[in-house]
C-alpha cells in the first residue's frame, strides 16, 4: 500500500525521463503530478460501485449544543441517507435550514432529544456539521446511515524546510536535520523530505520556507528534528495553521516528543482506495500522464484501456464476491428428483 507522496515520487522518477533523483524534489513537477493524480482519483471515484461510495458513521452532539461535526468522509445524504438517534427506534426528520432556524428562534430554551436535523454549516477544514432541533439537554450520538462519501482528498508530503543556525544562545546541539508533516482531520502524512543538516552549539535554529499545503483540509504542520547526530526525527512542535512559514527552535533533545509518522501509519487519502489500485491504477496512470505531457501527446490515447482496467478491478472488489457459499448436494436440491439407475439384464 502506498501513500500519496510515495505514488507521486515513484511516478516522477519513472515517468519524466529526466534521469535524476532530483526530479522528486522539484516543487513544480510535484504540483503537476499531484494535479494529474487528482484527475485519476476523480475518474476512479466516478467508476466506483455504489456500495463503496456510501457508508455509515456517527456524530456526537454535546449537551446543550446545537450541532456536531459529521465524519470526515461525509459528502451529503443523497436520496437514501438517514439519521437516527442512538438507542431510539425512530429516524430524525429533515428540515430545510430556514425552517429549523425558525423553530429554534420560536423556542430558544427548549431542551429535549432532537426530532429534526439539517445541514447548513461546515468547519474551516471543510467538515460538514449537522444541526439538530430541539437542542439536546444531554450528550447524544446520532447514527448516520447510507450517506454519500466525498472523493478522498489526496495530500502530498511536504518538501524540506530551510534551516540555519541562530547564533542566539540556546539548547540545540548539532548536527540536526528537520522534517515536516501535514496535519488534517483524518490524521497526518508521513514525514516529508529531510532538510539540510545544521550544527548549532548550544544555540537555536531558524526554520524558514516551511511548506504549505494546497489542501484546505490541512489545519497544521508538525515540525520534527533529530537529536544531535541522530537519524530518528522527533516532534518539536505543531504549528496550528497552514499559513506560518517560519519558526525558531530552542528545544533540548530531552524535550523532543513522539517519533515522526511512517508511511504505514500515515493518512494521505490514497489508503482509502483498495491496495491493488495503488500500483496498477494510480502509479501506472500517473506515469502514462507524465510521459504523455513530456511528449505533448493527449492522455486519451491511454485512457480507454486504463478505464477498462479500473472497471475490472472494481468488479473484483465487489463486497460479496469472495464469500464462500454452501451448495446443495447434487441432485438433492428442492424440487429435484434423483434419477435411480438400474442394470439391464
Amino acid at each position: 500500500m502506498l501513500t500519496t507522496g510515495e505514488a507521486i515520487t515513484t511516478a516522477l522518477r519513472h515517468g519524466t525521463n529526466q534521469g535524476s533523483e532530483a526530479v522528486a524534489y522539484d516543487e513544480q513537477l510535484r504540483l503537476q503530478a499531484h494535479l494529474y493524480l487528482r484527475e485519476l482519483r476523480n475518474e476512479v471515484y466516478t467508476l466506483a460501485p455504489y456500495w463503496w461510495k456510501h457508508g455509515d458513521g456517527q456524530v456526537t452532539v454535546s449537551a446543550n449544543a446545537e450541532r456536531g461535526d459529521c465524519p470526515a468522509d461525509f459528502a451529503h445524504f443523497g436520496t437514501h441517507g438517514q439519521v437516527w438517534l442512538e438507542g431510539m427506534q425512530r429516524a430524525l426528520v429533515w428540515l430545510d435550514p430556514d425552517q429549523l432556524e425558525a423553530l429554534r428562534q420560536t423556542s430558544p430554551g427548549q431542551r429535549q432529544d432532537p426530532a429534526h436535523y439539517t445541514l447548513k454549516q461546515q468547519t474551516a477544514a471543510g467538515i460538514r456539521q449537522i444541526d439538530v432541533w430541539p437542542t439536546p439537554g444531554r450528550a447524544i450520538v446520532l447514527l448516520l446511515k447510507n450517506y454519500a462519501k466525498i472523493s478522498p482528498e489526496l495530500i502530498d508530503v511536504p518538501l524540506a524546510p530551510g534551516v540555519a543556525v541562530n547564533v542566539t544562545a540556546g539548547l540545540v546541539n548539532g548536527p540536526v536535520t528537520y522534517r515536516v508533516t501535514y496535519v488534517h482531520p483524518t490524521g497526518t502524512t508521513e514525514g516529508g523530505f529531510i532538510s539540510a543538516s545544521v550544527s548549532p552549539v548550544l544555540q537555536q535554529a531558524n526554520l524558514s520556507q516551511i511548506p504549505l499545503s494546497e489542501s484546505r483540509r490541512v489545519t497544521g504542520r508538525g515540525i520534527y528534528r533529530t537529536i544531535a547526530g541522530g537519524a530518528q526525527h522527533k516532534l518539536v512542535t505543531t504549528i496550528a495553521d497552514n499559513v506560518t512559514t517560519t519558526l525558531v527552535d530552542n528545544l533540548a533533545d530531552g524535550s523532543l516528543g513522539v517519533d515522526i509518522p511512517t508511511p504505514s501509519t500515515a493518512a494521505t487519502g490514497l489508503e482509502q482506495f483498495p491496495a491493488d489500485f495503488h500500483e496498477q491504477i494510480f502509479v501506472g496512470g500517473l506515469i502514462a500522464m507524465l510521459r504523455a505531457a513530456t511528449k505533448q501527446v493527449p492522455f486519451s490515447m491511454f485512457s480507454e484501456d486504463w478505464r477498462r482496467n479500473v472497471r475490472r478491478m472494481w468488479a473484483d472488489q465487489r463486497s460479496d464476491r469472495h464469500i464462500p457459499r454452501a451448495m446443495p448436494r447434487y441432485g438433492g436440491g428442492q424440487g429435484i428428483t434423483r434419477r435411480r439407475w438400474r442394470l439391464l439384464s
